[in-house]
């Protein structure tokens, strides 16, 4: 277990799962870490094929808890988890993969079958091939036990929840004014382009920014198809009390 330190900076983990602001994050670490990240690729591939380097920030961790726990880590690493609401997962990864992510491997083919269904028929694709991998990564954070940040709850109140997060929990030399200004200049309305959060731009990365989307998409049919695959998971994480929602 030989790892190569970055002077006396722990090594932190942000542990996510798609459409769950990862990339608000990023470029929120960027600003304040750039020199000390490790870019992010495909398959949490810069987790899982390269051995973790001691002092260095991992951003868009996306991995189960059973998948974390085998990767060699120093002893002292720290890491953040944050979920959201499987339900607006779904939606913004029907709009992200139809119609503004970029064309990554596998991007391609993903929009060709929803360009060619309605929005009924592209979000119970999405539910059945897409989905999966985020239910499965926020059923075993939240059966974990270990502590977690809710993505909506991120939305209220940013600065206070990141503070604690990066400056508590993963002890990051940061000074909290550069941290301030960081998160202030990724809110919504700037990375959007001055749109306010709510204001829909669905060939944005960026499109909404808002919590409970779900309920102005979801038809009864794409709620059966949900609570079939997903169900569970969705209970597991404390969105729902039940499958009579």
């Amino acid at each position: 277990m030989d790892f190569s330190f970055w002077g006396n900076w722990p090594t932190a983990f942000h542990i996510t799962h798609y459409k769950a602001g990862s990339q608000w994050i990023y470029q929120i670490l960027k600003r304040c870490v750039e020199h000390r990240l490790v870019t992010p690729q495909l398959g949490a591939a810069h987790v899982l094929q390269s051995a973790v380097q001691g002092g260095r920030i991992y951003p868009t961790v996306y991995l189960t808890k059973e998948e974390f726990d085998s990767v060699d880590k120093p002893s002292d690493y720290a890491s953040f988890v944050i979920l959201r609401d499987l339900r607006d997962t779904t939606v913004s990864g029907y709009f992200s993969l139809k119609h503004s992510h970029n064309e990554l491997p596998g991007i391609h083919a993903c929009r060709q079958e929803l360009l060619g269904k309605n929005l009924d028929e592209g979000l119970i694709w999405i539910v059945e091939n897409w989905t999966g991998l985020s239910a499965r990564i926020s059923q075993s954070w939240a059966e974990s036990g270990e502590p977690w940040i809710r993505y909506e709850d991120l939305l209220a109140g940013d600065i206070t929840l990141l503070e604690k997060a990066l400056l508590g929990r993963c002890r990051l030399p940061i000074k909290q004014r550069k941290l301030h200004r960081a998160i202030l200049a990724c809110r919504f309305e700037r990375l959007s382009g001055g749109r306010r959060r709510g204001q829909e731009d669905i060939f944005s990365h960026m499109r909404k920014g808002v919590a409970n989307d779900w309920k102005r998409y979801f038809s009864p049919k794409v709620k059966v198809a949900f609570k079939e695959r997903h169900g569970q998971a969705l209970i597991a994480c404390g969105y729902a009390k039940n499958n009579d929602w």
